[in-house]
């Protein structure tokens, strides 16, 4: 299996991301980068399938949010998961220093995955999530990340 991601059709990944996670809208500035699968890469036929969705917004110099959505039952991959945070995290990337994502409070099983990857709690929001529900605010910083590569990964 083969995965990679994309920064292409911004409208389309912003509006299934919209859709995933109930929001009424993102920023203006959100950046949509999806995780795509291919089973079988030598086959040229076969159509990648979307896996996640990650959105970028409020972007400083150093820090941006984050929504993330699975769109399949088998969203995470380990690969997916270190090519996207090194392009966050890269100097040479993105070269965000904190990711902060707003999670519903609801949403504990979000909460356990962000856990898993590196996250902290950071805070509680009153209707601070993307569905306009109380959200628990998780902090990642790179030093945290345990998906870091030394090479920065370009999507497409």
């Amino acid at each position: 299996m083969k995965v990679f991601l994309t920064r292409a059709e911004q409208l389309a990944h912003l509006n299934i991301a919209r859709n995933l996670t109930r929001s009424k809208d993102f920023k203006s500035d959100a950046e949509a980068i999806a995780g795509y699968s291919i089973n079988n890469p030598d086959d040229p036929s076969e159509i990648p399938r979307l896996r996640s969705i990650a959105v970028i917004e409020n972007r400083s110099i150093h820090d941006a949010w984050m929504h993330f959505c699975g769109v399949t039952d088998d969203w995470f991959h380990p690969e997916l998961a270190r090519i996207f945070f090194t392009f966050v995290f890269h100097k040479d990337a993105m070269g965000i220093k904190r990711l902060r994502s707003p999670i519903p409070e609801w949403h504990i099983q979000a909460q356990v995955v962000a856990l898993r990857t590196g996250f902290r709690f950071e805070a509680k929001l009153s209707a601070g999530a993307a569905d306009g529900s109380d959200a628990i605010l998780m902090m990642l910083t790179p030093e945290r990340c345990r998906w870091m590569q030394d090479a920065a990964p370009v999507p497409a």
